[in-house]
Order: C-alpha cells, then structure tokens, then sequence
C-alpha cells in the first residue's frame, strides 16, 4: 500500500524536527537592538571593540537561572521525540500491510504528540519568564526587546508536530478501518439457493 498520509506525516516531522534543532542551537530567542540570546548563548555588540560581537555562555553569566535549563530539557526531549518518531514513520512505510504495523503508528503518534506538547511547554515558559523580567508590565521595554526568529521558529517546530499528529491520527484510523473490514468474507450469491 502506498500510504501517502504517513509520507506527509513523516515529511511534516522531518521539518519539525529541523525548525527545532535550528530553533534551539541559534542566538536569537530575544533581542534588542545592541545583544541578541539564545539557549545557550548571550551576545552583546561592543563598540570599544571595534564592533564585535562578544558572546559567552549562559551558564557563565551572573544573573543565570534555573528555569533556562528546565526549558533546554524540554526542547532536548521534543528533538529526541521527533528524531524516534521518523525513525518509527520511515519503518511503517516501508513496511507491508500486515497487523502489527498499527503499532508503529501508534508510536509515532504518541511520540509527536510528546514532541509537540514538550516544545510548546518550553517556549511558553520562556515567553513568561521573559516577559516577566524583561516586560514587567512596562509598555517602553517593550519596544526595546522583542521574541525573535530562534524563538518564532521553534514555536514552528511545534506546531508543526502537533499537525503532524492529526495525519497520523488519520492514519491510524484508516489502519483500522481497513484492518476491521478486511477479515469480512463477501458471502457468494449461491448460499441459500
């Protein structure tokens, strides 16, 4: 069978899983006009320094926190999710109709459905911490700091594998429809005559 709404799933999980890999390894979760930041770095433009960029590690600034590691597992987990999820996608279209392939679906379902929830939890938390130390309310600051493409691509990721859980859905459903009709055996037109 050809199953062309797992090949759509797995293509929408694919580019999911590179909108959070890129979303997560870039700098440009919040900036403002003379820094930039990420998950894992803080760069800041220095003009005695003839214009570079210096960057340093989140974990080496003073004002580090917790919650910025909480949200580094959360988009850990969501890639590893996804990068499970292809793997169980690229098994069951490459398998024959047979019984046990409902499973693999069912796993990848569960494991977009985990991605999805993981990496929106993430960028929620980061949205609110942010907006609570940065905003606090203050409708100046924020004209100063913004959520940029790090942060808008991996909220891309996503959603994006929250829809490719709806295909998978689908799939799932026409698996078992298929799978519920095929054991009937038409009744031949010579019984009873």
């Amino acid at each position: 069978m050809r199953k062309p709404i797992a090949k759509v799933a797995f293509v929408l999980s694919l580019t999911a899983l590179g909108c959070v890999l890129v979303g997560q390894a870039t700098d440009y979760w919040l900036s403002k006009l003379s820094f930039h930041q990420g998950l894992w770095r803080y760069c800041r433009y220095l003009i005695h320094t003839d214009g570079q960029w210096e960057c340093m590690s989140m974990d080496k600034r003073a004002d580090y926190e917790s919650w910025i590691l909480a949200i580094r597992i959360l988009e850990i987990i969501s890639a590893i999710s996804l990068i499970g999820c292809l793997v169980v996608l690229f098994l069951y279209c490459r398998q024959e109709d047979t019984d046990s392939r409902t499973i693999h679906i069912v796993i990848a379902l569960v494991g977009t459905l985990l991605a999805g929830a993981t990496c929106l939890a993430g960028v929620t938390i980061y949205a609110i911490k942010k907006n609570q130390l940065h905003f606090d309310g203050h409708h100046r600051n924020r004209t100063l700091y913004q959520f940029d493409w790090s942060f808008a691509l991996t909220c891309g990721g996503g959603a994006m594998a929250l829809v490719c859980a709806m295909f998978m859905a689908c799939e799932l459903r026409k698996g078992l429809a298929v799978n519920r009709y095929s054991g009937y055996q038409s009744i031949p037109d010579s019984v009873g005559t």
